[in-house]
């Protein structure tokens, strides 16, 4: 079993079908999260939830997620937010991102992600 924890930046290249200009991002996303394996998940956290409401209303993205029954919703703690407030004072890290990679590595899944604030990321298309 594999664990992803699919950031902000994947879910709206999904949802909205970006593209970058000469990469088709949306279908990539599409692609990862309709290809994986039975036993794989995917992590959604209150963290990317509330990133993703500055986007889209609740009913939204209810409906985004639903591409897929392996989703488990987590959350981090008070202790780990204290820490990504640590660590968002080092070379500017944004405090969500921060976020992200404190549930991702107490997880141990794989961030999935464009963002290139985390120190180790996968892309949807090398997935």
């Amino acid at each position: 079993m594999m664990k992803y924890y699919v950031d902000t930046c994947i879910w709206r290249d999904y949802w909205e079908n970006r593209s970058d200009g000469l990469r088709p991002l949306g279908e990539f996303a599409f692609q990862f999260l309709k290809n994986l394996n039975r036993d794989d998940v995917i992590l959604v956290s209150d963290v990317v939830v509330d990133e993703l409401l500055k986007y889209y209303d609740s009913k939204t993205i209810a409906e985004m997620l639903t591409i897929t029954t392996q989703i488990i919703r987590v959350s981090i703690s008070a202790e780990e937010y204290a820490r990504a407030k640590l660590m968002r004072n080092a070379p500017s890290i944004p405090l969500g991102d921060a976020m992200h990679q404190i549930i991702a590595e107490r997880e141990h899944a794989i961030i999935v992600t464009r963002d290139k604030h985390f120190i180790s990321r996968r892309l949807p298309e090398e997935l």
